[in-house]
Order: C-alpha cells, then sequence, then structure tokens
C-alpha cells in the first residue's frame, strides 16, 4: 500500500518519467530502469498510517462500485429486463420494407436481438417514446476565449462506472478544435464512438462548466432525472441500441439522427428516486476514496521533504 502511493506522488512520478525512454510515438519504461528508482523507507508507524488511509480508500471505492450496480439492477428489474441477455444470431432476414424505412443496408442492424430489446422498452407498463420526445441533446458549439482557463475531458477520462476520472487544464487557445463541447451540472454526456459508447459520465459540481469533446453527445431531461438517465444508458439494452445505430466506415460512430430513434421508456419516479440516491451515495463514497488517497500522498510527501532537510 505505502509503495503503491508513493509511486503516485510527486517524487515517485518523477523518479519514473525521469527514466522513460521516447520514442516516435510514446516514451515507455523498462523494467530494468523502472528496478533502478529509488524507494524512501519511511518508519513502520508512518507505513501502517498510509496502508490504513488506502485501504479505507479501496473500501469506499467498491462500496461505490456496488451502489451503482445496484442502481442498474433497479432499472433492469423494472424494465423486466433483469436477466436478459441479447443473443447474437448467425443467420437472420429482414423485410424488404424495414430496409426502406430505416435507410440502412450494413446487415448487423437487423439482428433479432435489437428488436427483441427495443420491444421489450416498448412493452414497460407506463410507456416509451424515442429520445427525441424525452431527451434534450446540446449540440451547440461553444468556443473558449484565448485566453480564458477551462477544464476539458475526453473518452480517455472517464472511468469504467460514468466518473470522471481527469481532466486538461489548459488556456482556450492550447485545446484541441474537438473541445466544443461546454457541460453544466446535471448534464450526461455519452460517447459517440462504437467501440467506447461506454464511456458515459454523469456532471457533477466539479466540471460545471467544463468543456468535452465533440466526440460525446451532451444530454439532460425533464422526463428523467440525471441519476437515472446515466444508469440508463450504461445498461444493456441502451448500450446494444446504441451500437445499432452506429456507421460509418474507417470511424464507426452513431450521428445524432439514429440517437434520437432510441426508444427510451418512461421510467416510474419512485424508481428513479431509488435510482438517483443510490448514484448519489455512489459518487459520494468515490469522493471520500479520492480524498483519502490525497490524504496519504500528501502525508508521505511531507516525510520524504522532511527526511530532505535533515
Amino acid at each position: 500500500e505505502y509503495l503503491t502511493v508513493f509511486l503516485n506522488t510527486k517524487y515517485g512520478i518523477a523518479d519514473v518519467k525521469r527514466r522513460a525512454r521516447i520514442s516516435i510515438n510514446q516514451s515507455n519504461v523498462s523494467a530494468s530502469e523502472l528496478q533502478k528508482v529509488e524507494i524512501p523507507i519511511l518508519n513502520m508507524p508512518i507505513q501502517s498510517k498510509i496502508k490504513k488511509l488506502f485501504d479505507d480508500s479501496f473500501n469506499f471505492r467498491i462500496n461505490s462500485i456496488k451502489l451503482y450496480k445496484q442502481a442498474e439492477e433497479i432499472l433492469l428489474k423494472e424494465l423486466n429486463l433483469k436477466y436478459h441477455k441479447p443473443e447474437h444470431k448467425l443467420s437472420y432476414n429482414a423485410k424488404l420494407s424495414e430496409v426502406l424505412n430505416s435507410k440502412r443496408i450494413d446487415a448487423d442492424y437487423y439482428q433479432p436481438k435489437y428488436k427483441e430489446i427495443e420491444q421489450k422498452i416498448k412493452n414497460y407498463h407506463l410507456g416509451s417514446k424515442p429520445l427525441s420526445e424525452v431527451i434534450k441533446v446540446k449540440n451547440k458549439n461553444f468556443f473558449p476565449e484565448d485566453d480564458k482557463k477551462y477544464d476539458y475531458f475526453e473518452l480517455s477520462n472517464i472511468s469504467s462506472y460514468g466518473y470522471i476520472i481527469g481532466c486538461t487544464k489548459d488556456l482556450g487557445k492550447n485545446l484541441p478544435s474537438r473541445a466544443r463541447r461546454k457541460v453544466r451540472k446535471g448534464d450526461v454526456i455519452i460517447s459517440s464512438i462504437e467501440g467506447s459508447l461506454e464511456s458515459c459520465a454523469l456532471i457533477t459540481d466539479e466540471y460545471d462548466g467544463a468543456l468535452c469533446s465533440t466526440g460525446f453527445f451532451v444530454i439532460n431531461s425533464k422526463t428523467i432525472n440525471s441519476e437515472t438517465l446515466l444508469v440508463l444508458v450504461k445498461s444493456i439494452i441502451m448500450q446494444n441500441l446504441l451500437k445499432r445505430g452506429c456507421k460509418g466506415t474507417i470511424l464507426t460512430a452513431i450521428s445524432k439522427d439514429e440517437l434520437d430513434k432510441i426508444e427510451i421508456p418512461l421510467i416510474k419516479d419512485s424508481i428513479q428516486k431509488d435510482i438517483s440516491q443510490k448514484i448519489n451515495e455512489s459518487y459520494k463514497l468515490r469522493r471520500e476514496s479520492k480524498e483519502l488517497l490525497k490524504k496519504a500522498k500528501k502525508m508521505v510527501e511531507e516525510e520524504i521533504g522532511k527526511n530532505a532537510s535533515k
């Protein structure tokens, strides 16, 4: 635990980075170079305190994930899809009328599993509507000011459980041209790129007013609360429908037109409330986990600083 924390402090990161060998496209640290990293041996009482902070942080993170999974289970159970496993079939057919209506000639679009999921959503006892009637997609470009600093995040900054795990902080003039979506607290972002469709996140206070890549759809709804919307778009049902909507050659992605067609269940208010509570608790534990790790790193850095000054 102490070793892990040290390697994430400014001292550990700097020592690893200085040993990196830079090639054309990336820099790497070899195993032999990594073995040369100097590890300060702090006394055991300090290491024990670091271990306690690390273990508490880890447990908070595990419980955060459990709460997220509980929220997802509530949603799938409500939609009668908890035990539904979409089956990919090798052979099937489609009617000419379907092809003409959808204007899609790619075979995967007509996989029976997509129809099954869509039909289950339509059978939901409170009904469903196309996404365009339930959810607002914010697709207006924002142009950052050259000399103003912004938080900016991309696909690589999104965790598997809907958290933003980091961002670039830089002046508008230094940001890439794809930094054109401004997000607000309560928005949900969805990746439009096939292969990373699961990269969805809820925008919290910390990233209110931040910028994200145009590779995301920024959405919100007056009918479905933000936490439920996050769980819905990350669920297996929505992920399959997003995948069906993807098209292209070099870069396969889902367009806004295809996104707008996706059927969205009008989820019961009491269910939304339960999901919202679970997700908020999950995010709270995640924040506390992050703070404990920061505290552990600070303790290590202060101890190293004290010993260096002696």
